[in-house]
């Protein structure tokens, strides 16, 4: 059997491994390991994460784009602390909107065995896989055209839909946020809908992992006083989470658990 191919069994079967875990296994090094991953997580095998690899869900495995495929593995650690944060702002019954950020496919992953009769709008089409099996919620999906890159859709169409609907918590992540300034994105696409979506929202949250602080992209979405909570994880600098405060906006720091499989909703 291949290095490959025992890599593949053994996170298959487990769900997740470290990287000192397999080397072990294979009686190799953790770098030989450590490549051997990367190139399995090219092909859309399997998932980096932080010390190892996890199971790719099976619904995703060859349909990813590279981009897309490598933010999904990157700082997976803190999306999933942030999303299991989320969660606790949630409740039984509510109409919530997720945007197409990778923070959002953590969330979604989680919500069919925490919550009941949900109404879940998204542009994702990642989204949509991971709660396509979610019985229990409706899934609106927002069409329009389809941008590779995001893996959402964007464009007149998308617009005026989003304008049809009113939610209760719109879930949104970002490219780069300025705690004085707001959200910034690379993609101009993603703007009207995200202000459109915004409009229509009682509470705005962001969803942002530490490293998006103090960065600026190519456009501005949304104006920090549109946003009500900012979930973050425990890397996040205490200047940033002061700034915040003094705009009344709450901040919510969620602590870095120990990484877990994959949720069986998202399989």
């Amino acid at each position: 059997m291949s290095r490959d191919q025992h890599i593949l069994d053994h996170v298959n079967r487990r769900g997740k491994a470290t990287y000192k875990e397999l080397a072990q296994s294979l009686k190799v090094s953790t770098m030989t390991i450590r490549r051997d991953i990367d190139k399995m997580a090219e092909k859309h095998l399997v998932m980096k994460t932080l010390r190892g690899v996890r199971r790719m869900p099976e619904g995703e495995r060859g349909l990813l784009e590279a981009a897309l495929a490598q933010r999904l593995s990157e700082r997976i650690e803190e999306k999933r602390a942030i999303a299991r944060q989320a969660l606790t702002i949630v409740r039984d019954g509510q109409t919530i909107f997720l945007d197409g950020s990778t923070t959002c496919a953590e969330l979604a992953g989680f919500l069919g065995k925490q919550h009941r009769g949900l109404t879940v709008i998204t542009n994702s089409l990642l989204i949509g896989q991971r709660l396509r099996r979610d019985r229990d919620s409706v899934l609106m999906m927002i069409g329009g055209r389809f941008d590779r890159d995001t893996y959402c859709f964007v464009g007149p169409s998308a617009e005026d839909q989003i304008s049809r609907y009113f939610v209760d918590i719109s879930f949104m992540s970002t490219r780069a946020f300025m705690p004085t300034e707001g959200t910034y994105e690379s993609s101009v696409d993603s703007y009207r809908i995200k202000q459109g979506v915004v409009a229509q929202s009682r509470r705005t949250v962001l969803l942002a992992d530490h490293s998006k602080f103090g960065h600026r992209a190519l456009t501005r979405v949304l104006d920090v006083a549109q946003i009500d909570t900012v979930i973050t994880d425990a890397g996040i600098s205490g200047e940033y989470v002061t700034a915040l405060q003094q705009r009344n906006i709450n901040v919510e720091v969620s602590p870095l658990e120990e990484s877990v499989g994959i949720v069986d909703s998202v399989l």
